[in-house]
């Protein structure tokens, strides 16, 4: 559901190296794969979205199958939640808001 602020959250973005076996290791929390697996060549990462729980998960890993490229920090960290994502009413207008607020 869109809030008043124009936001509605979509997922968390999950860094790994495998999302086929991250995703097998998430059924026995009752997750399951949403859609297909999806390829991102600008950022270099396959991802695949898991749903069934809540929050929604966006499992990403390299898309070449090493840990190069803009998940390296976080997995060279073993860190694993990348990002947040979010659904915008106007894109423009929230991004233009959030550089106010000293988003980079």
């Amino acid at each position: 559901m869109m809030g008043s602020d124009g936001l509605e959250f979509h997922h968390v973005g999950v860094a790994c190296t495998d999302i086929r076996a991250e995703a097998c290791h998430m059924t026995s929390l009752g997750y399951s794969p949403e859609g297909v697996e999806f390829s991102d060549a600008r950022q270099g990462v396959r991802g695949l979205f898991l749903g069934g729980q809540s929050p929604r998960l966006e499992q990403l890993q390299p898309l070449d199958g090493t840990a190069a490229g803009v998940l390296t920090p976080w997995l060279k960290n073993d860190v694993k939640m990348y990002h947040i994502g979010y659904k915008v009413r106007a894109w423009s207008a929230q991004s233009n808001a959030c550089a106010l607020a000293g988003a980079s």
